[in-house]
């Protein structure tokens, strides 16, 4: 073989291995945010449904991703989460031990709820909180700041309250935790909420399994 030929077979393979890796980094790229969205008809895009994908995780859990807003959750797999978000709604999942499979009417069980606001003037979770819609939070809570790997976090707990005639009053077998994490200009409200008989054992489980796993997407 001919010291032009060695040269010519040399440049195709540099040319494949080039469209190689740009095919396999395209393959990669995020996509489009109408894809990550359900329309709505007659409102603004980033007021549509935010898609939520659940895939398997370890034996008895799933990952819940909304990559649109830029998180996930794993949570135990007999919760029920919901396919879509709203913007203002949030991420659901929730789990209702005295159902076992079917539907009954019970305000028992635990919730988790994960919402996301922007933040475009990059004020700290310590400012946040002090205006709306941060210290509507937080009404009737203890709230705590804690230093962990990603930086400083809020926690916030109590009772929960609900309405009547005579105000905001608080169910006494409830539990709220919530966790406030800022991301850039994003702040993301993460809380469980548990009522009921076993909303002891409802709350810890759901801080302890779920609220961990929360993870901002890069």
């Amino acid at each position: 073989m001919n010291r032009k030929r060695i040269i010519i077979i040399s440049t195709i393979v540099i040319i494949l291995a080039g469209a190689l890796i740009i095919w396999l980094s395209q393959g990669k790229e995020a996509p489009p945010e109408t894809q990550l969205l359900q329309e709505v008809p007659g409102l603004p895009q980033e007021a549509w449904l935010r898609i939520i994908a659940s895939r398997e995780d370890n034996p008895g859990y799933k990952i819940l991703t909304n990559q649109y807003d830029g998180y996930e959750i794993t949570v135990p797999g007999e919760w029920q989460s919901n396919e879509t978000a709203t913007a203002s709604g949030g991420l659901k999942a929730f789990y209702n031990p005295l159902s076992k499979g079917i539907e009954v009417e019970s305000n028992e069980g635990v919730m988790l709820n994960i919402i996301t606001f922007n933040n475009p003037n990059n004020l700290n979770l310590d400012n946040w909180l002090k205006v709306s819609p941060g210290k509507d939070y937080i009404n009737h809570m203890e709230v705590k700041a804690l230093q962990t790997a990603e930086g400083v976090v809020y926690k916030a707990n109590g009772k929960v309250f609900e309405d009547r005639i005579q105000g905001e009053v608080p169910i006494e077998k409830s539990s709220q935790i919530i966790y406030f994490v800022k991301d850039k200009e994003k702040i993301y409200v993460v809380m469980c909420w548990a009522i009921g008989d076993q909303y002891e054992e409802l709350i810890i489980t759901c801080e302890k399994e779920a609220i961990p796993t929360f993870k901002i997407l890069d």
